[in-house]
């Protein structure tokens, strides 16, 4: 399993949509300052398949922009509600 940050200046609203969609509320975390995590086993190109970064079809004017980056080790200070997710996806991983 990898950690996705997703960073989003354009159209975010499509891609919160598509993130709800694709994913379990178990495996994504928006940070109260807008941050996206994601939980996902697949690659990098999949990820933005799946939250329509890539391979977007629709209105020009709602296409989004952003980047998606993988973590393979996070460590920091930041919000607590973040380290209670990451330490939420090591429990069901046991």
């Amino acid at each position: 399993m990898a950690i996705y940050t997703v960073l989003i200046n354009k159209n975010e609203d499509y891609v919160l949509e598509k993130i709800e969609n694709q994913y379990e509320k178990k495996d994504f975390h928006i940070t109260e300052d807008g941050y996206i995590f994601l939980s996902d086993t697949g690659l990098t190109k999949e990820v933005g398949k799946k939250i329509g970064l890539l391979d977007y079809e629709g209105p020009e004017d709602r296409q989004p922009a952003g980047l998606i980056i993988k973590q393979e080790h996070v460590t920091g200070y930041y919000y607590e509600s973040f380290w209670e997710w990451m330490n939420s996806l090591k429990d069901d991983s046991v």
